[in-house]
């Protein structure tokens, strides 16, 4: 039998806050599969409280998170993404939330933020 665990969803909207907060949203999500991914976190979150989130999926990279708690990344116009962080320590994760599989006790933070492409010195 898979042993389960316990994984807390926090968001940040605003694109001039610290990955420390303010947080504009917080769900622990419990009693969730052991090989969870961040992917199902967040639907089980959908299923089990007021939490909301639209993807779509790309063919290299899986699910691409598009829109959470009704706000949507516009990076076509703005080079608005929505990032997926490491709460304990802020570093953006490796690899989509298709992908991830977050350990017991882990906070995992969705944080509206701006791209920002490296300029090369002519």
């Amino acid at each position: 039998m898979e042993t389960s665990k316990t994984v807390t969803l926090k968001v940040i909207k605003s694109t001039d806050s610290s990955w420390k907060g303010p947080y504009d949203y917080v769900q622990e999500v419990t009693d969730i599969p052991s090989s969870s991914t961040l992917f199902d976190v967040m639907q089980e979150a959908q299923i089990h409280g007021d939490f909301t989130f639209q993807s779509k999926t790309h063919s290299v990279f899986g699910e691409e998170i598009i829109s959470v708690l009704g706000i949507e990344a516009n990076y076509k116009e703005r080079k608005e993404f929505w990032a997926l962080v490491d709460g304990a320590t802020g570093e953006l994760l490796p690899v989509g939330a298709s992908t991830y599989v977050p350990k017991d006790g882990d906070i995992m933070l969705l944080q509206m933020r701006i791209h920002h492409p490296k300029q090369v010195p002519c």
